[in-house]
């Protein structure tokens, strides 16, 4: 029997809220981000406090913490070459640098 040893959790709401975000953005026209963080007691990935959808980069800039890292997640919709639409989602690693001095 092998042993399994995991990092993070994520739980079934986290699960959820990413199957209806991969499904609703699939008919934006524009693009989508939701932010997500790690818990550090618990390891478990889940959605940022707001819950909030955006639309603006600069919403996302202005809603980022300074002080903790977090995982955007972006759903943008692209026109192929065949010009059929494709969704394109992808997760962005935020880090803070913050400069002593």
């Amino acid at each position: 029997m092998a042993s399994e040893s995991r990092l993070y959790n994520i739980s079934g709401e986290t699960k959820e809220h990413l199957r209806k975000f991969r499904l609703t953005t699939s008919r934006a026209s524009k693009p989508q981000a939701v932010i997500y963080l790690i818990d550090k007691t618990t390891h478990e990935i889940h959605q940022d406090a707001d819950k909030v959808t955006y639309t603006s980069l600069d919403e996302i800039a202005d809603d980022l913490p300074d002080h903790a890292p977090r995982f955007i997640l972006l759903s943008y919709p692209l026109t192929m070459v065949s010009r059929y639409p494709s969704l394109s989602i992808c997760q962005i690693p935020i880090y803070i640098h913050i400069q002593h001095g």
